[in-house]
C-alpha cells in the first residue's frame, strides 16, 4: 500500500525503465489486453506521484522520446495495435496514457533539462485521494533487476502489482470523485510547447472555472466550458467535452485575440487522480501533438 501523505514516496527509480518498456509491445504481448491495461495504470500513476513527489528522473528521456513517439501516431493506428497497452478506451488504457504525459510534462518542468523550478505543483499531501492509504504495492520493495541500462524484463517486479486487486475500483471511484467535484473551485496548471522559435515553450494558467451539462447526444459524456481563462498568452476560453467512466477529456482553446502565437487549440487528456492533462496540437494539424498540458486544482498547491 502506498500513503501519499509519506514525505519521500518509496517509488523504485526503475519504474521510468518499465514503463518505457511498456511502450514496447512486444514485451507485453504475453499479457492479455486487460492485464496489460491493468498494469500500465498501476506503473504509471506510481511514477507521476513518485515524479510528483520526489523527482524521479531515471531514463526519463528515453521515456520522453518514446512516449512522443507513440503521441504521433494517429488514435486510429494506435488501437489497432493488438499489444499495446496504451491503445485501450478503457478506463485504465486511457488513465495510462496521460498519466505518462504528466509525468512527462513534470520532468521537463522541473527536472534534468534547465527548466525554472519557479512553477507551482500540487502538493500530494493535498490531493483529495479517497483514502490515506492506495491500493497498491510497496513501490519500494518491487525487486526490479536491470537486465541492461534501458531495458527491464517485464516479467520481473509483476508479481508485486497483481497483489493489489481493488486497484481497478480504486480508479473508478476516484475517477468518478473528480468528475462529480468538476465544476468546484479554480483550476490552475501548465502546458509546454515543444516547438522552438518565437513561441513561449512554458506557460502558467489559472481562472479556470468549469460549467458542465450532460451532453443531449452522447451517454456517459458531460460537455464542458470555461470562460475568462487567462494564461500567458492573454484571456481564453475552453469547450469541450468529458467521458464520465473513463475521464477521457476533449477541450478546445480559443483566445480572445488571435495573433500568430493564439492559433487555436485540441487538447486532449484525461481526469487522472493528479488532476487533468495530456497532449495538445493545433486544430490545423490534427493528430500531430506539440507539448503537453496539466490542470489541478488551486487547492491542491
Amino acid at each position: 500500500m502506498i500513503d501519499p501523505t509519506m514525505n519521500n514516496l518509496p517509488i523504485s527509480a526503475y519504474l521510468a525503465g518499465v514503463a518505457a518498456q511498456m511502450l514496447n509491445p512486444p514485451v507485453w504481448a504475453q499479457w492479455d489486453s486487460t492485464t496489460r491495461c491493468t498494469l500500465a495504470s498501476q506503473i504509471t500513476f506510481c511514477l507521476a506521484l513518485g515524479m510528483l513527489n520526489n523527482r524521479v528522473l531515471n531514463n526519463m528521456m528515453f521515456l520522453l522520446q518514446r512516449m512522443t513517439n507513440i503521441l504521433v501516431v494517429p488514435a486510429a493506428n494506435r488501437e489497432q495495435n493488438p499489444h499495446s497497452a496504451f491503445c485501450a478506451n478503457t478506463i485504465e488504457g486511457v488513465q495510462s496514457t496521460h498519466l505518462l504525459s504528466l509525468t512527462c510534462l513534470m520532468w521537463i518542468l522541473r527536472g534534468e533539462t534547465g527548466m525554472s523550478d519557479d512553477f507551482k505543483y500540487p502538493k500530494p499531501q493535498r490531493l483529495p485521494l479517497l483514502s490515506s492509504y492506495i491500493p497498491l504495492p510497496d513501490g519500494g520493495r518491487l525487486a526490479f533487476s536491470p537486465v541492461s541500462e534501458m531495458q527491464i524484463a517485464a516479467s520481473w517486479g509483476i508479481e508485486g502489482f497483481g497483489l493489489a486487486p481493488s486497484w481497478s475500483s480504486w480508479l473508478r471511484n476516484q475517477t468518478q470523485t473528480h468528475v462529480t467535484n468538476m465544476t468546484s473551485g479554480e483550476w490552475v496548471g501548465h502546458s509546454y510547447n515543444t516547438m522552438r522559435g518565437p513561441f513561449e515553450q512554458s506557460t502558467s494558467t489559472h481562472n479556470v472555472h468549469f460549467l458542465c451539462r450532460p451532453d443531449p447526444n452522447q451517454q456517459n459524456r458531460l460537455l464542458l466550458s470555461s470562460e475568462g481563462c487567462v494564461d500567458n498568452q492573454g484571456p481564453f476560453r475552453l469547450d469541450g467535452h468529458i467521458h464520465t467512466e473513463t475521464g477521457a477529456v476533449t477541450l478546445e482553446k480559443h483566445w480572445d485575440t488571435l495573433t500568430p502565437w493564439t492559433n487555436p487549440l485540441r487538447l486532449r487528456g484525461a481526469l487522472t487522480p493528479l488532476g487533468m492533462g495530456g497532449d495538445w496540437e493545433f486544430l490545423e494539424s490534427p493528430n500531430f501533438p506539440i507539448g503537453f498540458w496539466w490542470l489541478f486544482k488551486k487547492e491542491w498547491l
